[in-house]
């Protein structure tokens, strides 16, 4: 039976891919190493997952993990930039 769940993630840029990679399971890890290269730096990216209800559930609860964690990238890059600028216009 396939069942096809379509995940639309927000990346932050290329490493995010490596950092979703690292938190689904590793049985739909090729799922989306391949749909990583096809697509490269995109802005979203879709997961195809093929498995049982309770892998699905299972993905789900990480999807949910993962936008927490994205949030938290999300946060620490704004910080980070807003620190840079504060920064540069100290050294003018």
């Amino acid at each position: 039976m396939l069942v096809r769940i379509i995940a639309v993630v927000s990346l932050i840029g290329f490493g995010s891919v490596e950092f979703l990679h690292a938190q689904l399971k590793d049985k739909h890890s090729s799922t989306l190493k391949e749909l990583a290269k096809e697509r490269g730096k995109a802005d979203t990216l879709e997961i195809e997952l093929k498995g049982t209800r309770a892998d699905h559930d299972a993905v789900i609860l990480d999807k949910s993990n993962l936008e927490m964690s994205l949030y938290d990238e999300k946060r620490k890059l704004l910080e980070a930039r807003r620190r840079l600028a504060a920064l540069e216009n100290a050294a003018k």
